[in-house]
This record gives C-alpha cells, sequence and structure tokens, in this order.
C-alpha cells in the first residue's frame, strides 16, 4: 500500500457552528437619548447561517417599532410588551467584522436602547418555537410561562426599562441557569439580554434580577437548533479532490482541498512517501 505525504500550509477562520451545538457568538449594546433612530454594529463577523436577536427598547410618546440591518434587511418580531420587543433574523448572511449594522427605529423622538446578540448552530428556517412576555415594578423580572419545548433549545430574554442606572443579574429558566449576554444603561433608559444555550425539556419561564429597584418589561423566545449543525449543508466543511498528474516519471502529484464557507485547506499529496505527522498531531492515509 503506498502512503501519502502531506505538506499543509494554511490561514484560515474558523467558524462555531462547524462543532456542532449551539454558541453564543457576540453582545453589542447601544442606548440613545433624544433620538428616533438608534444604531448599533456588531464588532466582530457575523458568521454566515447565524441567529441575530435583541431585545430593543424605547422610554417615550407611543412609538412604532422598525428593526432592520444592512445586510439582510427587516428583523422579524418575535414578542414584546410595554416598547420592549424582541426582534431577530434567522439564516444571516456572513459579514466581515464590523460592518453588519441594525438601524431601530421608533417614528418619536425618545429614548431607544439596544442589546443584540448572535449565535451559531440555530435552525436557518422556522426556528422561533416559543415566545411570552412579563412585566414588573420591583427587582425581580420574570417572563410568563410559555408551551412546552423540547430539551436543547436556544432560550433568548431581554428585558428594558425606563429608569437609568438599573444593574442587571442574569436569573434561570425551568431550573437552568441564564448567561448575561449585554447591558447597557442611560441616565434614562436601562436595557439587557441573557440566554440558555440548551433548555430543559417543559415550559420555560426567564427571570432576571433589577438593582436596585425598577419598572421592567421584556420578552422571552426560544429557537429550535440545527439539527445539522457541524455538517456540509450546513455550511460546514467538505471534502474536495483534484485529479492526480501521471504524465512524468516522478512519483504523482496530487492535490486536496478542504473547503467549507469560511475555510479552505490546500494540500499537496506526493505518491510513495512515508506519511509522518508534525509532533502532537495524528494523521493517516488512505
Amino acid at each position: 500500500m503506498r502512503l501519502l505525504a502531506f505538506t499543509v500550509v494554511a490561514f484560515f477562520t474558523w467558524h462555531p457552528a462547524w462543532a456542532g451545538g449551539l454558541t453564543h457568538v457576540q453582545n453589542q449594546t447601544a442606548v440613545g437619548s433624544g433620538t428616533s433612530t438608534l444604531t448599533a454594529t456588531f464588532p466582530q463577523a457575523v458568521g454566515a447561517g447565524d441567529l441575530l436577536v435583541g431585545v430593543f427598547a424605547f422610554h417615550g410618546n407611543t412609538p412604532t417599532f422598525t428593526v432592520q440591518d444592512n445586510i439582510n434587511g427587516a428583523w422579524t418580531f418575535a414578542n414584546g410588551v410595554n416598547a420592549a420587543d424582541v426582534y431577530y433574523f434567522e439564516n444571516s448572511q456572513g459579514a466581515a467584522a464590523g460592518t453588519l449594522t441594525v438601524t431601530f427605529t421608533t417614528g418619536v423622538v425618545g429614548w431607544p436602547r439596544i442589546s443584540m446578540d448572535e449565535f451559531a448552530g440555530v435552525a436557518t428556517s422556522g426556528s422561533l418555537d416559543q415566545s411570552s412576555t412579563g412585566t414588573t415594578t420591583g427587582t425581580l423580572w420574570s417572563a410568563a410561562a410559555t408551551g412546552p419545548i423540547p430539551a436543547g433549545e436556544l432560550v433568548y430574554a431581554g428585558v428594558g426599562s425606563p429608569d437609568g442606572g438599573i444593574a442587571f443579574t442574569a436569573g434561570s429558566t425551568n431550573g437552568v441557569n441564564m448567561t448575561l449576554g449585554g447591558q447597557s444603561a442611560g441616565a434614562i433608559g436601562s436595557i439587557a439580554s441573557e440566554y440558555v444555550l440548551s433548555s430543559a425539556a417543559g415550559t420555560q419561564d426567564s427571570t432576571l434580577t433589577a438593582s436596585p429597584f425598577a419598572f421592567v418589561n421584556g420578552a422571552q423566545a426560544t429557537f429550535k437548533p440545527n439539527p445539522d449543525a457541524g455538517s456540509p449543508a450546513s455550511g460546514g466543511p467538505a471534502w474536495l479532490f483534484a485529479g492526480c498528474s501521471t504524465a512524468d516519471p516522478h512519483p504523482a502529484v496530487c492535490w486536496v482541498a478542504l473547503c467549507g464557507a469560511l475555510l479552505c485547506v490546500r494540500a499537496r499529496a506526493s505518491r510513495g512517501r512515508a506519511l509522518r505527522a508534525p509532533a502532537g498531531k495524528t494523521e493517516s492515509a488512505g
């Protein structure tokens, strides 16, 4: 049997979804004052196929919300109460770092706020499963129980308060501790988002603690995972093989490429030489 010797030199970007499962990629917040339009830009690259979701809150006269970004277009309303709404865009197009900007328009001048997040590994169509809202005056916000969901979904919650300087602490949902996505506070108005990457089966009842005492409104939404995350169909890596040249008397030379949506590795393989792996790595040839 002939073995192949590989020499690989590559520059690549790894996408979290290729490892399978749900991953929180990044968060960005913004707080505006005396304006009807607020923008926020994701600082890191946005992965193709990812879920973009955020809580958009406003303090002022009755607003009419519009949420959109410059790459994908209009976002979809999930749920909300008292001008604290969750919007999302599933199956995002990819975007370079610092180029995807979300614009939140309220139609009236006031104090808009944004906390938005990116998740990898979410279903690319029909991802929204359940949602509910909650409102409280106090220190413990909780959302009404959703309908039951299976284990392993993304649970996302976002809240807004017209009170300034509020510090939020992540709570839990159905016994699973949540993680704070981001938070920000201005002189008038505060905002925060939180999430669980793998829900427990059953109804969801996200909670969040505010300090000090505040009027807090918000919503939670659950999203289905992508069952194909990490596969070629979902933008994961796939093997592509080129033919081998046998036109000269030297050992035939082949080129092998490993390519995915954001990764391409090209390897030169010479027939008839033993395969040797670098120290600490394991390789095989067939």
